[in-house]
Order: structure tokens, then sequence, then C-alpha cells
């Protein structure tokens, strides 16, 4: 198994061997909001002087964005920010994530003006805007910017635990990371489909994730929920530790819950994904969405989401969140979330619109 901080500095030279997003070094970004100025043919042109003593690096101070990322999303936002900053002459802008405890909280920084860009569930911020009843500050704050591949739920057991399936769980122990974490949200989801409250539970726990798979195989809970992708390294991690099987969720409650959340459908993940797993196990997801505010700078959005739409074809080699297909989904959001300016500009110009 690649540890983790291998891993990453595996995917951050990747980023900068196979870059696809060459240019030369004095390449401004391109800026499709500005109307470019006739040209007076009468006018001479004026000189422009110089002091040679002047360093280059002088004129050359890009501003940061930052993006507020969760446990099973930081990744994604580092992939994202080493690609940015390698080309940070062409874009104009260099990046850095915020590391956090969960989506919710990803999505507070981004109302308070903390961060300039957040990752969260599609799900979780169509609900956010379906059941807010300050409008004027969701409608600010919550734009579209691009959506990535699918999360997906994981529940995992003990090999010889009784739970079987999700009815099973009801007077269990049950870790579910964070009360920030889209795996919290997810199971009240679930909670509320099957008429259940917290106290049907045995209780629950919010473990760090490099406690997880200690928990879990230390009887500590009895089964242990991760939201993430496919495959998810924490996920792995606890699959390596002891003798654990994922648990499938029915399709009569995953039809539910997307009967009343446009974001949320069927998934599977396929057998082999982790370790003792050999069959597919039935569960549901909702794609990643990055978001931003409604007043941030247009052209900044622009140039990232053309950047990342350009180098696609690399980006999906390295992390399974940039595995779109068909392309165009990563334009998609089912006409519930407002666009950003920026973003819908680049989609236009890449004809990514639905």
């Amino acid at each position: 198994m690649i540890k983790p901080k291998i891993k990453l500095l595996f995917i951050l030279l990747l980023i900068l061997v196979t870059n696809t997003y060459k240019s030369n070094a004095t390449e401004k970004p391109q800026n499709p909001f500005e109307k470019k100025q006739a040209i007076n043919k009468d006018t001479a042109p004026v000189k422009i002087t110089t002091d040679k003593n002047i360093k280059k690096q002088e004129f050359f101070n890009p501003k940061t964005i930052t993006i507020a990322t969760g446990y099973s999303n930081d990744s994604v936002g580092k992939v994202i920010c080493s690609l940015v900053n390698y080309n940070q002459h062409i874009t104009g802008f260099n990046c850095m994530t915020k590391p956090t405890s969960g989506s919710m909280e990803n999505m507070n920084k981004l109302n308070k003006g903390e961060v300039d860009f957040a990752i969260a569930p599609a799900s979780i911020i169509f609900d956010e805007i379906q059941n807010n009843t300050d409008k004027d500050s969701v409608d600010k704050n919550y734009r579209f910017v691009l959506s990535l591949n699918a999360e997906v739920l994981n529940i995992m057991v003990k090999n010889n635990s009784k739970i079987k399936t999700i009815d099973d769980v009801k007077n269990t122990i049950i870790d579910v990371g964070s009360k920030d974490s889209s795996t919290y949200i997810f199971l009240q989801k679930i909670l509320q489909q099957k008429k259940w409250t917290n106290h049907d539970l045995s209780g629950i726990e919010y473990i760090h994730y490099k406690d997880k798979a200690n928990a879990l195989c230390s009887n500590k809970v009895n089964a242990t929920f991760v939201y993430g992708g496919i495959p998810d390294i924490y996920v792995n991690d606890i699959t390596n530790f002891c003798e654990v099987k994922l648990i499938s969720i029915d399709n009569r409650l995953i039809n539910d819950m997307s009967l009343s959340n446009y974001f949320i459908d069927e998934k599977f993940i396929p057998g082999g994904s982790y370790l003792g797993n050999p069959i597919d196990v039935n569960t549901f997801g909702s794609p990643n969405l990055i978001i931003a505010s409604s007043n941030f700078d247009k052209l900044t959005v622009y140039n990232l989401v053309k950047l990342i739409v350009n180098n696609i074809n690399t980006l999906k080699k390295i992390h399974s969140a940039f595995d779109i297909s068909p392309l165009k989904a990563i334009a998609d959001n089912k006409n519930q979330i407002p666009y950003h300016d920026g973003s819908a500009v680049l989609f236009q110009e890449k004809n990514l619109l639905y």
C-alpha cells in the first residue's frame, strides 16, 4: 500500500512531468470579459521606458486563491492547487487549500468570505439552497464553478459482524468522522428515510480518519461510514488493517432519497476495489462540486476552469475525481444551482453546456 505522503508526492511530481497546459512564460491570462479597444491608426505608439535595474520578479506578484477542503476531498484540492501553482505565470494567481473537518464547514467558510472556493457534494449544496430561509445569502454565496466525479457512501463492518444490511445498523454504534462531514449528513438522510432518529442507534462516534481502522477493528464501533471516492484512501487503510466487508444499500432506500434530491444517484463500488471485497457493492453517491460566491472575480474563475478543462486527460490519470465522462458532465448543474459568470463563459466557449 502506498503511504499517503508518498502518494501525494508522486501526484505532485506527475503533474509537473505530464502537464499539458504549456505556454510561453510571458503569456497573459485571457480575459473574455474585457472589451477590446479599437486601434486608432492615427495615434503614434506610446514609448514605454523602464528602469533596467528593477528585477523582473518585482512585476510578478500573483494573488492567492483558497479552496476549502474536507478530509475526503483534500487530495482533490491539492491536485488542483499543484496544477495552478505550476501554471501561475499563465493564470496570474497561485493556490492553497484550507483543510476543514467536512463539507459543511467548507460551505460555512465560503459564506463568511474566509475562502474563495469550497468543495462539497452537490446534494448537500442543493439541500442548503432549498431549505435555507436566508435566500439572499444563499443566492449570493453559492455559484456553480464545475462538477467533479461522484463520491459514494461506504459502510464497513468486520467480517464476523452480525450486520448484513443497512437495517441491521439499528441499535449499534456507528462512526461518521465529524458532524460537519458529508458522511454525517448522509447518515441523517438514511435515518430520516427509515423514520429513525439518533436514539435508534446505540451511539454515534466522531473518530478522526487516522484512528478509524483501529476503532472498527478493535470493536470500539460496530460500523464505520465513510463518504469518499472510488477507491478511497481511508477505506483502503481500514480494509487492509483487519478483515472488513462493505455493506450494500438497498435500491428502495436509494430511490426514496433521490426523489427529494436531484443529485443523489445509485452507484456501485466495483468488486476488487478493496482487499477482501471481491463482489460489487450497491450504494449511492453525489457529484462533488466546486463552488464560489457570485461576487468572486469572474476572470479568476474563468481561468481556473479553463486550466482544469484543458488538463482533464492528465488530471484523470492522477485522481479519480477528474475521471469525468462525458466531459459535458463537468458543466452539469441540473439547472438547480446558478452558474458563476466565469465558468458559464468558459463552458460556452468549450461547447460543454447541455
